[in-house]
């Protein structure tokens, strides 16, 4: 069998450190765990310990933006795969109460832990309330909801997102524009925390700008299409669009066939390499990046660390950084 020694040398750490890792310890830099994750994991190292579940459930499906999440993900399941624990990804389409009400019944059999990038619903909350009594750990990843006995939440200050994406307009657009927000769905906190930092700002800073209507476009691109060509037909004089959702390549689609590229300023949420694509065309003029690969990471390692010592983060969230992206530095 593979031994301690070897992660020490290869990771050049300390026989002390190695040991505290392996035990569960989470008093050590995260940069330092992941270095002896992957040592063990390179040597074949292995825990004599009966396997234990994390349970993973995200509102992934026909939606571009999990896919760094999800990689970060699997990747992370993989380096703790070593240790004998093992993660159960379970993906969903939108926002279907009684499916995620399913998969948390499902998952809970199973998991001590469950992520989840919840539904902003009271029949979600009863049921996060109803199994955190039960002794279950819940955390909420990439959005939250509200008044729940979830453990832990890691994700973005999404008020800071909007706020940051209206000073990003605030600097381009002229006096007197026409704005309009578009968003996914009621049922997702992020959405109306993201439109509520906007907002703020630009009634703040920029009360020139007219907020001329808010579009819901349920988060994929077919709606998105729908909802934006409409909204082009509805309000002709408009010159900026916050997209606080998903479904960006119908939004696009839309505003290239009504022949407003260059005309309407975009400010989106996310990045991909889809909006990626639409900054360097000139179509998006800028996004606001909110790091779903370090969400992924973060949420895989907490469990973890809950986990194998039984002890919780001495705060209830965890926010990870958000920058803006322009056509400068999108690649």
């Amino acid at each position: 069998m593979s031994s301690i020694k070897e992660i020490v040398l290869k990771t050049g750490l300390s026989q002390s450190t190695v040991m505290r890792v392996l035990k569960g310890s989470t008093n050590v830099k995260p940069e330092t765990m992941e270095k002896i994750f992957n040592a063990a994991k390179e040597i074949g190292y292995e825990i004599n310990r009966t396997k234990s579940t994390i349970g993973v459930i995200l509102t992934s499906d026909d939606n571009i933006y999990y896919n760094s999440l999800i990689d970060s993900i699997k990747l992370s399941a993989e380096k703790i795969s070593s240790f004998n624990y093992n993660v159960i990804l379970e993906t969903m389409k939108g926002y279907d109460i009684e499916r995620q009400i399913n998969l948390l019944d499902q998952l809970s059999e199973k998991a001590e832990v469950i992520i989840i990038t919840p539904i902003n619903h009271p029949d979600i909350i009863n049921k996060i309330n109803e199994l955190t009594d039960k002794g279950k750990k819940i955390i909420t990843l990439n959005f939250d909801v509200e008044n729940s006995k979830r453990l832990y939440h890691i994700g973005v200050d999404y008020i800071k997102v909007g706020r940051l994406a209206a000073n990003l307009m605030g600097l381009i657009v002229k006096e007197n524009s026409k704005v309009a927000l578009l968003y996914g769905s009621d049922n997702v906190l992020c959405h109306k925390e993201r439109l509520d930092g906007f907002r703020d700002y630009i009634n703040q800073y920029r009360p020139d700008i007219d907020i001329v209507t808010t579009v819901k476009n349920s988060d994929n691109d077919e709606d998105g299409y729908i909802t934006t060509k409409k909204l082009l037909e509805d309000y002709p004089d408009i010159n900026a669009l916050f997209i606080s959702s998903g479904g960006i390549s119908g939004i696009c689609k839309a505003i290239k066939e009504a022949n407003k590229v260059g005309k309407i300023t975009i400010v989106s949420t996310g990045r991909n390499p889809v909006i990626e694509s639409l900054i360097k065309d000139g179509i998006v003029t800028a996004t606001i990046s909110q790091n779903p690969a370090e969400q992924g990471k973060t949420a895989i390692l907490t469990a973890f660390n809950m986990m194998t010592t039984n002890k919780v983060p001495d705060f209830d969230k965890h926010f990870v950084d958000i920058n803006a992206v322009l056509l400068e530095n999108c690649n």
